[in-house]
Parts: structure tokens; C-alpha cells; sequence
């Protein structure tokens, strides 16, 4: 990757390897036309638009050249050349280290938000959603992440109703939710924001971006954001942010959030469903991934068709990599194979058993028979 620095160039001339990253190999800007200018790296040519270097120069934006790809591409002006390291006078740097006996905690923090269902025990070893983390929620079209969190906010408020839920949607409208009701008639009682009133409605005078941190500012226990990604587009749109640092403006807020920073001081835990890409896997940043306590993944069972599943791909409160198999309740609601799910558990469980011979203690072939009753549905 090469990064070409408009503001360091007069004009359409022959560029040094200075203006590009280090070690690489003569790279000229030469003459075409008037409209565009030849690009060349080490005999790969590109176009360059005159208009497009001048917009980078004006909006102070580097250019971004892979001699791989036919498009050339702006981004963010740096300060420093974009694969160089700063120098650091660490040593007259004052950095303070921190001891856990020095930080006093709010209790709050960890006592568990509870669903009363089988669901506690799945998301964490102290059997509830826990206050302050963020948690990504992936899945397969049609496996119900929606209703899923839907029935989670419900249960809640069934359980305690002091506590504050809320659902963002940026995808579904008020008639979208309103047929959910027959299958979740607490819902009726949950808040939702729908967000993108705030982009379809313009007399209303109040841009998505402001709607988001008002309605957050009040301060909530438990959110859902439906989707992450689309909330993040709205935002990016508003403020006129790259899609990096679109990203980095919503975990900031997250995080903001998680921290008790809002008019209630509630310590508020997201739950955010987040799409994939063409490889599976989720769209985000290692930012993302680094400001996540859990990754719940929902899908279908490849090997038993019509079986739908939930499992943490990532799990900083609970246990990782089983499966816990769901269905929906024809009056409503979901049902969980708690026995299935507690016999997987075990037999993981022995299996990671320090000893010299685990098969002497069963056969591994168990773990597939045991799933030999269970063709009936949940």
C-alpha cells in the first residue's frame, strides 16, 4: 500500500519516494492529459484525477494507492508517514499503574440482570446478563435474533420491573413490532426508539445522532441495538465520519454507557446485533472485538435440519463453545434444552479432566449418542 501526500506536492510533477511509505521503489506522477495524471509504480500505471488530488489537497487527505487494485482511494491525513512509529520520550513520561485495592467498585456492577429463564444460566457463571458489558449477537437469516432479544427485554421486565430496557431499531417500524405482540405481549411495555423516524421525518428537526444520545442519556439497564450497523451508518451520515470512525464515535458512546455516565447513573449493558460479511464473520474492527465481553452466535444445525441454536464464539462472564438449542413456544416465548445443553456441559466438562486415560472413564462415542432421543422438537 502506498500513500500519496497531496499537501507535499506543488504541483502534477515527478514525486519523490519521500511523499510514499518507506522502502519502496520509484514511483513517478507523470503527464496524461488534462483531466488525469499517470500513476507509476515500478511499471504499474494507474489514473489519477487531476479534480480528485485537488480535493485531497483541499479537504487535507492523503491518497491512498494500491498498485493491486485499479481505484485509488482518499483517507484521513496523518501527521506522520502512515507506516512510521512515532518517537516517544518515554522516559520523562509519567504513567500511572493502577492495583484493584485502590479502586473502589460499585457493587451494582456485579449483580446479574436476570431473565428467570434457563437463559441466566447460559450467559454467565453468576447466572444473569451482568451490568457494563457489551455483548454481539450474530446469526443465520431467519433464526430469530430479533425475537430473541425481544424475549429477553420481556422477561426482564417480568421479573423486576424497575428495570429500565430499551429497544433500538433501526431496521423495524412501529407496525413491525406491533406483530410481535401475539408472541411477546409484554412487549407493550418495553421502550423503543425507532431511530430512522428520525431520518424519514424531517419536520421533526431532530437528526438520528441527537435522538440516540438524548434518549441514552436517560440512562437504561439494558439496551438492545438493532443493528449496530445500521445505527452506525445513520450516525456516519449525520456527522459526516468515515466508516472507522463512525465505529469508534458509537463504542465510545458504549463505553460511555457501560460506565454509568448518563442521568441515572445506570451501569447500561448492550446488546447488539451485528451483521455479518460474505466470510461469516462479524463486520467490525479488532476495536469491536476488543470492546465486547461476549460474541453470541445464532444458527441452524447442520446436522439436525430445522434445529436452531444459540453459542458463545466469545465469553468473558460465562462458559464458551457449547451449544444450547431453542425453539419457539407456540403460546409464545422461547424454550430452552436445558437437559440437552446440561449433558453437553458435563460430558466437556470430563473430557478436560486432567487424567491419564479419559476413555478408560466413557466412551467418546457418548457424546454423539447421547443426542440419539432428542429427534423430537424442543
Amino acid at each position: 500500500m502506498l500513500y500519496l501526500n497531496p499537501k507535499e506536492i506543488e504541483k502534477f510533477s515527478d514525486i519523490t519516494e519521500e511523499s510514499f511509505t518507506p522502502n519502496e521503489t520509484q514511483v513517478t506522477l507523470t503527464e496524461n492529459d488534462y483531466y488525469s495524471r499517470e500513476v507509476c509504480w515500478d511499471g504499474n500505471s494507474r489514473n489519477l484525477n487531476y479534480l480528485y488530488f485537488n480535493k485531497a489537497k483541499k479537504l487535507g487527505k492523503i491518497i491512498e494507492f494500491d498498485p493491486t487494485k485499479k481505484r485509488l482511494s482518499m483517507t484521513d491525513i496523518i501527521n506522520e508517514n502512515p507506516t512510521s512509529t512515532p518517537t516517544v520520550d518515554y522516559e520523562n513520561l509519567e504513567i500511572q499503574t493502577t492495583r484493584l485495592r485502590d479502586i473502589e467498585f460499585d457493587p451494582r456492577l456485579f449483580k446479574p440482570i436476570k431473565t428467570g429463564t434457563y437463559l441466566d444460566t447460559f450467559f454467565s457463571y453468576k447466572e444473569g446478563i451482568m451490568p457494563g458489558i457489551n455483548v454481539m449477537l450474530t446469526g443465520d437469516p431467519g433464526v430469530g435474533k430479533s425475537s430473541n432479544l425481544m424475549d429477553i427485554l420481556v422477561n426482564v421486565r417480568g421479573e423486576d420491573s424497575s428495570k429500565r430496557v430499551l429497544y433500538i431499531s433501526a431496521e423495524m417500524n412501529e407496525i413491525d413490532v406491533k406483530e410481535f405482540e401475539q408472541y411477546y405481549p409484554g412487549i407493550v411495555d418495553v421502550d423503543f426508539l425507532y431511530i430512522a423516524n428520525y431520518l424519514s421525518d424531517e419536520d421533526l428537526g431532530i437528526k438520528p445522532y441527537q435522538a440516540l444520545l438524548s434518549v441514552l442519556n436517560q440512562g437504561w439497564d439494558l439496551v438492545v441495538m438493532d443493528s449496530l450497523v445500521e445505527v452506525q451508518s445513520l450516525v456516519q451520515d449525520d456527522l459526516g465520519l468515515t466508516g472507522k470512525k463512525s465505529e469508534k464515535w458509537i463504542l465510545d458512546l458504549l463505553r460511555k454507557h457501560n460506565g454509568g455516565h448518563n442521568n441515572l447513573n445506570l451501569y447500561t449493558t448492550f446488546l447488539c446485533i451485528q451483521q455479518k460479511n460474505k466470510a461469516g464473520t462479524y463486520v467490525g474492527s479488532k476495536r469491536l472485538e476488543h470492546m465486547t465481553s461476549a460474541f453470541l452466535n445464532l444458527g441452524w444445525d447442520t446436522k439436525e435440519k430445522g434445529k436452531r441454536y444459540m453459542m458463545f464464539e466469545k465469553n468473558r462472564k460465562g462458559k464458551e463453545k457449547v451449544k444450547l438449542f431453542y425453539s419457539f413456544a407456540k403460546e409464545g416465548g422461547l424454550v430452552y434444552d436445558e437437559i440437552r445443553h446440561e449433558k453437553e456441559l458435563q460430558i466437556l466438562e470430563r473430557l478436560q479432566k486432567p487424567s491419564e486415560s479419559v476413555v478408560d472413564e466413557f466412551d467418546v462415542s457418548e457424546f454423539e449418542k447421547m443426542f440419539a432421543d432428542t429427534s423430537e422438537e424442543i
